[in-house]
């Protein structure tokens, strides 16, 4: 089984941000010298390689979502503890904790804490990350049925939190309970909320003209993790699928098919070391300029000017971070969507908006959406859709299918 883990560099960031004028218009990454001269090619190779480009763009079919009932959260760290998390607490795994601590010190009850009220979904004891990932994975095939679901090829599992049984796996898991016996399983974690975006990225490179890739997206926070970061962001339960494929033509899609994606970004700026010891301002400070670039490059690397896309849509974080971002990216404001006031659907968010946008349509209807999210530790990444009308999808809320 393989087990694909995105790992950070991680290093002091003691410079500010850089200046917002100069994010947006620093070149993009593709436009840049590169610091060795490429590599020699044949023509053979290069072949290959237009091959691969040319293949196809990504198609997304079906949508399901698992969302938690959403209630007051008055705390900073996630408040349901298990026995899976206890070696967690020993000494030796403080590595493994958040700022290396268990419990809250007062200075980081006080920072930390929001100034009103938080709603987040929140999942109940006994389901865990794992059981929010198979129940939206079985829902997907109820949606898709079981014939479409066997053409799986890839299955994606990105997740942020760690499940409550840490030993164990949570694709291998989806896989069995859909007897995918002969799928190739990939783990994505170790990069904040931004899972979704690396499965794109990965699929990318990855997928050919036969191949489709059942992705699932699922968080659960257990403590001592957090949950609420000031005002900045809280993270809440939820899980989402969808499938990826390759399509030969992006005026030819399948019928099932709802989106097609025209670029993916993902930017690392300076890393936050410790998140939780900074202040959410100093950490919103860090970002905005950092995302808005991403704004900036997703929409470049798709060709469209910021009045040609349709929706903007962040992840959940407070609408005064939001706006900021849009601002320095020059959105116009009838395209920026609000997102739902119960949190950040952790690694299901991104994926989670668009399904619902794209359900929205009417068959026949179309819409460019520019979707974004940040991830805490120092990165953010964006992505251009183009969303098609005529799709149903499968939602649970508050425990009901709907």
């Amino acid at each position: 089984m393989t087990h694909l883990t995105l790992d950070l560099p991680v290093h002091d960031s003691s410079a500010e941000a850089a200046a917002t004028v100069a994010a947006l218009t620093a070149p993009p990454m593709a436009q840049r010298a590169p610091a060795t001269p490429p590599a020699q090619t044949t023509p053979s190779s290069q072949a290959a390689r237009r091959a691969s480009v040319d293949a196809g763009t990504l198609t997304l079919s079906g949508g399901t979502i698992v969302m938690p009932s959403a209630q007051p959260f008055n705390a900073i760290q996630a408040e349901e503890r298990h026995s899976g998390y206890r070696h967690l607490l020993l000494p030796q795994a403080r590595f493994a904790r958040p700022r290396g601590e268990g419990k809250l010190s007062a200075d980081e009850a006080a920072r930390l804490a929001p100034t009103g009220l938080a709603s987040l979904r929140v999942a109940p004891p006994g389901q865990s990350l794992s059981d929010l990932a198979v129940d939206a994975a079985l829902d997907l095939r109820d949606q898709m049925g079981s014939e479409r679901l066997a053409r799986t090829t890839h299955v994606v599992i990105a997740s942020s939190s760690l499940n409550e049984k840490i030993g164990d796996s949570v694709v291998g898991r989806v896989q069995y309970e859909l007897g995918l016996n002969h799928s190739v399983p990939f783990a994505l974690g170790q990069n904040g909320t931004l899972g979704w975006y690396s499965a794109l990225l990965l699929l990318d490179g990855m997928l050919g003209p036969d191949d489709q890739a059942l992705v699932v997206l699922s968080d659960k926070w257990l403590y001592p993790f957090f949950r609420q970061f000031g005002d900045l962001v809280g993270f809440g339960d939820a899980a989402a699928a969808l499938l990826v494929s390759r399509a030969p033509d992006p005026d030819r899609v399948d019928a099932t098919c709802w989106g097609t994606v025209s670029s993916v970004v993902m930017e690392f700026g300076d890393a936050i070391r410790d998140p939780w010891g900074e202040s959410p301002e100093a950490v919103r400070d860090a970002l905005a300029p950092l995302a808005a670039r991403t704004l900036h490059r997703a929409l470049d690397a798709a060709g469209r000017a910021p009045e040609r896309i349709d929706w903007c849509v962040p992840a959940g974080f407070d609408a005064s971070f939001a706006s900021r971002v849009a601002d320095c990216a020059a959105i116009p404001v009838g395209a920026r969507v609000q997102h739902e006031t119960t949190g950040h659907w952790s690694s299901a968010d991104s994926a989670a908006s668009m399904i619902r946008l794209a359900a929205s349509l009417e068959a026949g209807e179309t819409r460019v959406a520019l979707v974004w999210d940040a991830a805490l530790h120092g990165a953010a990444a964006a992505a251009v859709l183009e969303l098609r009308g005529g799709f149903a999808t499968a939602e649970q809320l508050d425990g009901e299918t709907r």
